[in-house]
């Protein structure tokens, strides 16, 4: 049995279709937890409808805390074997579970990954996994994807997402407590890299069956300002969850750095001088925990992209960043 959790805030115009994609599953074991996290528009009526004509759907209610908590919620009321999350603006393919269900049949592993299609207003764009496709067991997991599940030399990672994904149930609970509720950007990085770094047993599939919808006001757009503290409080979660057994340290080192750099971009987004966004850049970047990890953050020469951030953070090299900034309008 599936449980299929949906966190649900201000999307009103992507809800209905999000959930018939998972109601009209030609695999039909499942329920269906809506955790609408105080959503201001007409979410909560369409969350209570669904529940009203399906016996599948559980809603929750709750107040405005953030996707963290929303997902939390939602997952400690559920009763199948399996988690699978869904964003509320996303949809699925109709054969979505079944596939999933046709690995964990024969497999019985800890978490089975797919591929995604990017969906734009203008395209649809297929990505799967870049790893060897078929059955991992845990020496295959530690040999094949630790090297590059946090973010390698050449700037490749496992993918973050935790949907487009199934967990089993113990390994996940075991794991999303564990999230820190202020870490607001990465949590996905966070918890889906701790299930995996803990899994006994991985399964990549070929196909790509979950719908990343691509919205004009998404909150990944480029308008955002990023705050100081989430490249290190990603950084101090992998330090304190990720450290037996292998040495994670300059996967973690790059991350931060990785991370520091779209902050780093992002404050020109702030209604503020170039002096002002300057010297809120230099203070930030003097903190000890960024100083040290772009000291030892090692990229290869050849990944000139995260070479080159490294090397604008380390020589504070502001109006260069400026100019990036520009060039991702």
């Amino acid at each position: 049995k599936f449980s299929v959790v949906i966190p649900v805030y201000g999307v009103e115009n992507y809800l209905e279709k999000c959930v018939n994609s998972v109601l009209n599953q030609t695999y039909k074991n499942f329920e269906l937890i809506l955790v609408d996290d105080g959503s201001k528009d007409n979410c909560p009526a369409i969350c209570d409808k669904f529940s009203q004509i399906d016996d599948r759907v559980r809603v929750i209610h709750k107040q405005n805390e953030g996707v963290v908590i929303a997902r939390q919620q939602g997952v400690n009321i559920s009763t199948g074997d399996y988690i699978i999350l869904i964003d509320g603006d996303d949809y699925v393919d109709i054969n979505y579970l079944q596939e999933f269900f046709n690995v964990i049949n024969k497999y019985e592993c800890d978490i089975v990954c797919d591929g995604m299609v990017i969906e734009s207003p203008t395209k649809q764009e297929k990505k799967t996994p870049e790893y060897k496709l078929g059955f991992y067991d845990k020496e295959k997991i530690v040999k094949e994807i630790y090297p590059s599940l946090i973010e390698d030399e050449r700037g490749k990672y496992f993918p973050p997402s935790l949907w487009a994904k199934a967990f089993k149930r113990e390994l996940y609970l075991a794991n999303h407590l564990l999230v820190d509720s202020k870490i607001k950007i990465g949590e996905d990085n966070a918890l889906t890299k701790s299930c995996i770094y803990n899994a006994n047993s991985l399964y990549v599939m070929d196909s790509c069956l979950y719908y990343y919808v691509q919205r004009e006001n998404s909150a990944t757009g480029n308008k955002r300002v990023f705050l100081w503290n989430y490249p290190k409080a990603i950084g101090n979660h992998f330090e304190k969850y990720l450290c037996e057994g292998y040495d994670f340290s300059p996967q973690i080192n790059r991350l931060v750095v990785h991370y520091l750099f779209n902050v780093t971009l992002s404050q020109f987004n702030l209604d503020k001088s170039y002096k002002e966004i300057k010297k809120i850049i230099i203070d930030n970047l003097s903190d000890d925990y960024y100083k040290k990890a772009i000291k030892n953050c090692k990229y290869s020469i050849k990944y000139f992209k995260g070479f080159f951030a490294k090397i604008i953070l380390k020589y504070k090299l502001i109006r260069v960043a400026k100019f990036l900034h520009k060039k991702q309008k």
